[in-house]
């Protein structure tokens, strides 16, 4: 979860072209080294005089700024002094699995991508739980990127690439030499990429270009209809419909599909409401699958179009409390009920986290949705969570902060951990599951389910 002036975290996936962790040089080895026990004497001292500071996040982002001043002073070129930051503060964060280092050019590019302005092709690749990258197939395809109206799709295993203005082909052995690349590939500069679709070795050949798009937050599908946020080559996005629809769904009932709570997630979710308003739809599967979370001001609107608090101005969604105790409240800024959804049904994975859960949460607090239909664990459907062995979200409960540094670049660490509106119950490390067996299904089975509850009602 992040506050207004907190930069983006993707934990579950890594996008093409943001920078990988730069080794460290062999010439700053030696200084690393008396960093690391300089780093180590610090923290240990540190702790008798930690009455002196009343907040420990922001005692130890001192001591990490203090230390990055002293030691930067001793090499020379922005380089160098890049790898001394970024090795204090992995040493100092080793115990924080959520903490990062931004160099200036990744700090950048994540204050970009927070407004949903990312550069590149648009793909993205699973990471382990090490942060490695598992291989050259596409996990996610960006929407309005190049890669997505091209029509390159999850699955695609990308074998090949070139620049057509030289005409020399690159095959990819592993990901090191795809994402090797990705880095170095020319901007607005067309590249034939070839993959393999559904096993089948056949290449096929999409024409893309790295350039800068805005992503899209927000669809909407009804039985006949699909309304959409479209962009190309890094414009505003723009609401567009499209014939078409889920023809699986129920003539009253919409599927909105929410991708992250960051950029323009608030006015095109409310769009999207809005015009299944105007549709006549009265029961709504909210979809969020793979939503990996974002800011908590983008919550808070969101979660204003949904809950139900009694005719109450505002709604406590969400509670922080830090290592001391002391406790953050988040309201919605305003009530706005879509008082046409009389059901509500939410879909969920093992990469719903942060903000998403914070949602549901708040929707199983309050127990009613904007149009006062009761909401429980019944008409939650979640898929089989691979790293937790069960039917969960992914159990990320955590605030973090992030602390620029003179250079332009930054270091973000966890502050307080993140719990529902009654103040006691934190999804931390452990999700939100559903104790109903029949909830609990394979992901190509959950639109169906979903249906199934709103047919209930």
């Amino acid at each position: 979860m992040k506050n207004k002036n907190e930069t983006a975290t993707r934990a579950d996936f890594i996008n093409e072209q943001e920078p990988s962790q730069p080794a460290v040089k062999k010439t700053n080895k030696v200084l690393l080294a008396a960093i690391a026990l300089f780093c180590a004497f610090v923290l240990f001292f540190s702790g008798f005089f930690a009455g002196s500071c009343s907040d420990p996040a922001a005692r130890k982002a001192k001591e990490i700024i203090n230390l990055i001043d002293k030691y930067s002073a001793a090499v020379e070129g922005d380089a160098d002094k890049d790898d001394v930051a970024r090795a204090i503060v992995a040493y100092v964060l080793k115990d924080d699995k959520y903490a990062k280092y931004y160099g200036k050019e990744e700090y950048a590019a994540a204050l970009r991508e927070d407004q949903g302005l990312y550069a590149g092709v648009g793909f993205s690749f699973l990471v382990d739980p090490t942060g490695k990258v598992t291989g050259n197939t596409v996990y996610q395809v960006q929407r309005n990127s190049s890669a997505y109206h091209a029509g390159v799709k999850s699955g695609d295993k990308i074998i090949a690439a070139k620049v057509l203005t030289d005409g020399e082909r690159t095959d990819f052995e592993d990901n090191a030499a795809l994402y090797d690349f990705l880095t170095t590939a020319p901007k607005d500069t067309d590249i034939a990429f070839y993959v393999t679709r559904d096993g089948e070795f056949t290449e096929k050949e999409f024409v893309l270009v790295k350039e800068y798009y805005t992503t899209c937050y927000a669809g909407y599908k009804d039985n006949a209809e699909e309304l959409y946020f479209y962009s190309e080559h890094g414009a505003k996005t723009e609401a567009r419909v499209s014939a078409g629809g889920e023809s699986s769904l129920p003539e009253d009932t919409a599927i909105i599909s929410l991708y992250g709570f960051e950029g323009d997630a608030a006015r095109e979710f409310s769009s999207a409401l809005a015009f299944m308003k105007k549709k006549g739809k009265t029961k709504l599967i909210l979809d969020l699958r793979d939503n990996g979370g974002g800011f908590m001001t983008t919550l808070a609107e969101i979660a204003s179009y949904l809950v139900y608090n009694d005719g109450n101005k505002k709604s406590l969604i969400a509670v922080a409390k830090d290592k001391r105790g002391k406790r953050t409240e988040f309201y919605t800024p305003k009530n706005e009920f879509f008082d046409n959804v009389k059901k509500i049904c939410v879909i969920a994975n093992e990469n719903t986290a942060s903000a998403s859960e914070c949602l549901i949460g708040a929707l199983l607090y309050y127990g009613k949705t904007a149009g006062r239909a009761e909401f429980s664990s019944d008409e939650l459907v979640l898929t089989y969570n691979r790293s937790r062995g069960d039917y969960s979200t992914y159990g990320k409960g955590i605030m973090q902060t992030t602390y620029e540094l003179p250079s332009g670049g930054a270091f973000k660490l966890t502050t307080a951990y993140i719990y529902q509106p009654d103040g006691k119950t934190c999804i931390h490390d452990k999700g939100i599951a559903t104790e109903l067996p029949a909830n609990r299904v394979e992901d190509s089975d959950a639109l169906k389910r979903a249906v199934e509850i709103c047919k209930s009602v």
